[in-house]
């Protein structure tokens, strides 16, 4: 899911369009929000997408005293997973804030994400993310599904942008995820590849015993 959010995002920024923040949900509680959510749809753009459609439909949500957890598995590639992300409830909603500290958290990154930047850049940088309140709000509709709206907003004097897509989401279970976790890592399994991506001794034995065999040819 990381990854999905940060392409939108890349896309959203290149068009510049604007969309209209929706309105505030009826106040809920905090226990509302509790449990397992699996991605169900997507709208973006004007249109609707089912899950599948756009390679979420095993992306699921945890909210758990004031923590969210995000896995994500397109069922062919590595999964990805966060945990304990920092959610603030007020008005009847949870918000993630997308800041620096929440991309530390997504990235595994403990340091200054910009420090590797020279000086020069690395004020340009953070000229364009000042007045960032980009963020995700959860909100629980009618029907009992969560919909997570993301907002990319950013308003400063080298950059005014605004857009946010909407996530529907369906009450799940532990089970489910669970199982989700395993159908991913039963997929990345690949004969001779470990979960690393690295070649196990018998595949490093047999590669090089064939680099030599080409090399003799």
């Amino acid at each position: 899911m990381k990854k999905f959010i940060a392409n939108t995002a890349a896309v959203m920024a290149a068009i510049c369009m604007t969309v209209p923040a929706m309105p505030v949900m009826a106040a809920t509680s905090e226990a509302d929000f509790e449990g397992v959510w699996k991605c169900e749809s997507l709208s973006a753009f004007g249109f609707d997408f089912d899950a599948a459609d756009y390679g979420m439909d095993d992306s699921y949500l945890t909210i758990q005293d004031g923590k969210l957890s995000i896995f994500s598995s397109s069922g062919y590639t590595e999964d990805e997973e966060v945990k304990d992300l920092d959610l603030e409830f007020a008005d009847g909603k949870y918000t993630l804030k997308l800041d620096e500290d929440s991309a530390k958290k997504v990235s595994g990154e403990s340091d200054d994400l910009l420090a590797g930047m020279d000086k020069d850049t690395k004020e340009k940088v953070e000229a364009l993310l000042d007045g960032n309140t980009s963020r995700i709000e959860f909100e629980s509709d009618e029907a009992g599904k969560l919909k997570a709206v993301i907002y990319i907003d950013i308003d400063n004097d080298a950059l005014k942008f605004a857009t946010h897509f909407d996530l529907d989401f369906v009450a799940s279970t532990d089970a489910e995820l669970e199982a989700a976790k395993a159908d991913a890592k039963a997929a990345n399994e690949i004969d001779g590849i470990d979960e690393d991506m690295t070649l196990d001794e018998g595949a490093a034995d047999d590669a090089a015993t064939a680099d030599v065999v080409t090399e003799e040819v």
